[in-house]
């Protein structure tokens, strides 16, 4: 589901940025030869891989878990957060059967709508940041105004991606720029 939503919003002018917050101390850190490598096989299409080492970026957004999705606007304002759609499973036929909320709010966007779901509870592998502490959630992460967290980050274009577990890339999630 993942590598055909990319290259359908990549089509669509959408930026695609998979960023990788798992610490070199962790176990299933990969160098960037083999980040690239790991990305390559599984038929990711990301506009960019971008390392976040120090978990500065994911706790900035909140990230809890691989494949927690957010999509931001060109101002900055974030418009989407959480799963890619209503099913937790790997199973072709449930995830054909399942609603796509990233599909459904790339599509809102681009029509010039609000997105109608911008809320949804992510699923999958918890991220492996450096320590024990995890992101909060923003409250105020819906505000009317919004707020651009795009210069929290010291993400970088090249780096490290973790092993999958259960078909998830633990420690990537998706940073979504629609245009």
């Amino acid at each position: 589901r993942m590598p055909t939503l990319q290259t359908w919003a990549k089509g669509e002018g959408v930026v695609w940025l998979t960023v990788l917050s798992s610490h070199p101390s962790r176990s299933d850190y990969l160098s960037g030869a083999q980040a690239d490598a790991f990305n390559h096989q599984r038929g990711a299409n990301p506009s960019a891989l971008l390392i976040d080492a120090s978990g500065s970026a994911g706790r900035a957004f909140g990230a809890m878990t691989a494949n927690h999705m957010f999509i931001i606007v060109p101002d900055g304002t974030l418009v989407y957060e959480g799963g890619i759609d209503d099913s937790n499973s790997m199973q072709p036929d449930k995830v054909a059967a399942s609603r796509n909320f990233v599909h459904a709010a790339l599509r809102d966007i681009t029509a010039g709508r609000s997105v109608s779901t911008p809320r949804t509870e992510p699923f999958g592998c918890a991220l492996a940041y450096a320590g024990r502490d995890l992101p909060t959630r923003r409250a105020n992460a819906f505000s009317p105004q919004g707020r651009s967290l795009l210069g929290a980050a010291d993400a970088r274009s090249s780096g490290a991606m973790p092993r999958p577990r259960r078909a998830f890339s633990v420690g990537a999630w998706p940073l979504i720029c629609a245009s």
